[in-house]
């Protein structure tokens, strides 16, 4: 490549996409970072030193639709990071009010199957245990099953017991069922050091 050629738009195109994915906007790895020079050229990371006069750093976050609500965003990681039969499901909760959420089936690696709805609550993601539907009272405990007594799980005290965003509620989720079949058959949650 010479001095004036910008570098190639795939490789530019690579560079974003794969950032994206991981959730980097601005990577520690000066060869995976994008600039632009003060006439709006843009140069990778790996051209910086050829790059003539200061260079501003591009963030790498994915540009959002204006509008879009809280929940057609949802939709979108839902298609992107859930289960492929993942659905969407709108319940009514206790007050009257539709919640809106994904209902998820999770198998765990001993074969215990789980249904999760995730949704959020204004300010968190909540996941509530749809099946089984029969757990036992003693594991319907903050502290034993990880579990409260409305079947939503206890995820610990930040975020009110939830999660920050839809995929750590997924993710966290796919950790506990795991943990929790395991407690059914040696007696205690697996994933607390001090438990």
């Amino acid at each position: 490549m010479s001095d004036n050629e910008p570098p190639s738009m795939d490789l530019v195109l690579n560079e974003i996409w794969g950032n994206q994915e991981k959730g980097i906007d601005t990577p520690d790895d000066k060869d995976k970072k994008i600039y632009s020079d003060k006439e709006g050229n843009i140069v990778h990371g790996t051209e910086r030193d050829k790059a003539k006069g200061e260079l501003s750093e591009v963030g790498q976050k994915p540009y959002e639709a204006f509008g879009l609500s809280r929940y057609e965003k949802d939709c979108k990681i839902a298609k992107r990071y859930l289960p492929d039969a993942t659905k969407q499901y709108t319940v009514k909760a206790k007050n009257g009010e539709e919640v809106k959420g994904f209902l998820v089936r999770l198998t765990c690696r001993m074969g215990n199957q789980y249904e999760l709805f995730m949704y959020y609550t204004g300010s968190n993601y909540q996941v509530k245990v749809v099946e089984p539907v029969n757990i036992e009272n003693k594991w319907k405990n903050a502290h034993t099953g990880h579990l409260f007594s409305n079947s939503t799980i206890c995820f610990g005290g930040d975020y009110e017991s939830g999660q920050p965003t839809l995929r750590s509620a997924f993710s966290k989720s796919a950790l506990w069922v795991n943990g929790f079949s395991w407690a059914l058959v040696h007696g205690k949650f697996p994933f607390n050091y001090n438990q």
